[in-house]
């Protein structure tokens, strides 16, 4: 009876400690994370349908005082920032064109804008007006809904996102004091094409 009730006691600790060491998602955390999420790509997605992503978020290409061609990421910075994103996140994703800066510094802007075709802005590493970064692709998507939020541990949560028609991302918040910041997002692409 006494190794019975050890067992029971030991069992009633070890199941305790398990719920208190992934705790809850908290209504307000949930609902704050649902609106930056659905926030965000409301946003976006409106964008795309109204034909001004390239000139309310893409990074633009602008004339440096040099006379050379650069990228200029305001719109995107401001806009990323708006949503609560973290800044380590939005300067991995500007570093992610770093290659297109590069190539653009060594093309003057009168000869840049002059491009039109699709494989000019390829063979400089740009082409990513043609793409829809944050759905994935190149298939307008529709709506956004959160699959499921879940705690990874007391400063990380997941939430699983699909996109309508097709497609699905992860969006990884970290907490950054009382606030939570999206600080990573990946793109099921293999249902987005």
């Amino acid at each position: 009876m006494r190794v019975t009730i050890v067992f029971l006691v030991i069992q009633l600790f070890s199941q305790a400690s398990i719920v208190v060491g992934q705790s809850r998602i908290t209504t307000e955390e949930s609902s704050k994370m649902k609106n930056q999420i659905e926030g965000f790509y409301s946003w976006y997605i409106d964008l795309i349908h109204n034909k001004r992503l390239n000139e309310d978020f893409n990074p633009r290409f602008v004339k440096k005082s040099d006379g050379m061609t650069t990228l200029d990421f305001t719109n995107y910075k401001n806009a990323l920032e708006k949503f609560n994103f973290s800044k380590d996140f939005i300067q991995t994703k500007i570093n992610d064109y770093q290659e297109c800066v590069e190539n653009l510094a060594k093309v003057p802007f009168e000869k840049f804008s002059k491009f039109e075709d699709l494989d000019d802005f390829e063979n400089i590493k740009c082409d990513f007006s043609n793409t829809y970064e944050w759905t994935g692709g190149m298939d307008r998507k529709n709506n956004v809904e959160i699959l499921r939020i879940t705690r990874l541990n007391r400063s990380r949560i997941l939430a699983t996102i699909s996109f309508e028609p097709a497609g699905m991302a992860l969006v990884y918040f970290k907490k950054n004091g009382t606030n939570w910041e999206i600080d990573n997002l990946t793109i099921d692409r293999d249902t987005n094409e």
